[in-house]
């Protein structure tokens, strides 16, 4: 699929449907076209503090937005925007690990991270499981599974995860969903200190605690970043502060259409290398591609 930098792996997309718990949102049949929320996601949410005043009014645009998809739907993105490898997250209880790994079964185009709901008393034993089945990571979202970094399940997790050596896919930054404390970036250092073997990739830069989430980055050399729904300003500042080996693409996908993601980056990183190492270099390293 053309030049070695012309390859994109978007690191962060979806299947299935993570909001089957929360009946205020609606469940709708997927439609790859960009709307009014989509056209605001990268601008006025990042007015300064005006964001934090926006997020009620994005919240309830953004219930009449939630869509059930399925793998056709995320290969027909794929080659619509030219994507190379996407990693499928699982979000256990609600999007299954083993329905997800066996959705990327004999595509080498689709990379399977598990999930396992960290209040399961075997979560242990199923991560093993996960891995020996396929997966290539772990997704662990706080918010959405109500875990907070400090709770003694969630540092049972990490434990494993440690042992079996997979990188962990970690919401970070608030949610409108479930308990969005559990996702303030500055509450992660105990747990990164605590397992320093384990690759963390905080997804979103930290959402609306970009300047955090960059300070946290510069102390800790086992934090990543996927760059899904950031603007301009904040990734330019990631890379000046932590360099671009540090930065992942990622789209959020199907709540972000890759061509907003691809667009800002393109846009915003003039080095060709830079651009390479975040949209297909460090994730190919990461995975051991």
């Amino acid at each position: 699929m053309g030049t070695t930098m012309d390859k994109i792996i978007d690191f962060h997309v979806h299947i299935g449907n993570i909001f089957s718990h929360e009946p205020k949102y609606s469940a709708l049949p997927y439609k790859p076209e960009r709307n009014f929320y989509e056209l605001i996601k990268f601008r006025n949410v990042y007015l300064g503090k005006w964001n934090y005043l926006a997020k009620p009014i994005l919240e309830s645009i953004g219930r009449k937005d939630k869509y059930i998809v399925s793998i056709g739907d995320l290969r027909q993105i794929m080659n619509s925007y030219k994507i190379t490898k996407s990693v499928v997250h699982a979000l256990e209880p609600y999007v299954r690990s083993l329905d997800v790994i066996s959705a990327c079964k004999n595509d080498n185009s689709l990379i399977p991270f598990c999930s396992v709901d960290p209040h399961d008393p075997e979560k242990s034993e199923k991560l093993r499981m996960y891995k020996k089945r396929g997966a290539k990571g772990v997704k662990f979202h706080p918010v959405i599974q109500k875990a907070a970094l400090s709770e003694s399940t969630t540092v049972e997790l990490f434990e494993e995860v440690q042992k079996i050596k997979l990188p962990v896919l970690c919401h970070s930054g608030w949610g409108p969903i479930g308990e969005s404390a559990n996702g303030d970036i500055n509450s992660f250092p105990p747990l990164i200190e605590r397992f320093p073997r384990v690759k963390f990739i905080l997804a979103h830069l930290g959402m609306y605690q970009s300047k955090n989430a960059i300070r946290l980055g510069e102390s800790y050399p086992n934090v990543l970043f996927d760059l899904s729904w950031q603007p301009a300003g904040n990734i330019s500042r990631a890379i000046n502060q932590l360099g671009s080996k540090r930065l992942l693409f990622g789209s959020d996908w199907p709540f972000v259409l890759p061509s907003s993601s691809i667009e800002i980056i393109k846009n915003t990183v003039e080095d060709k290398k830079d651009q390479y190492n975040i949209f297909y270099g460090n994730s190919s390293r990461l995975l051991g591609l």
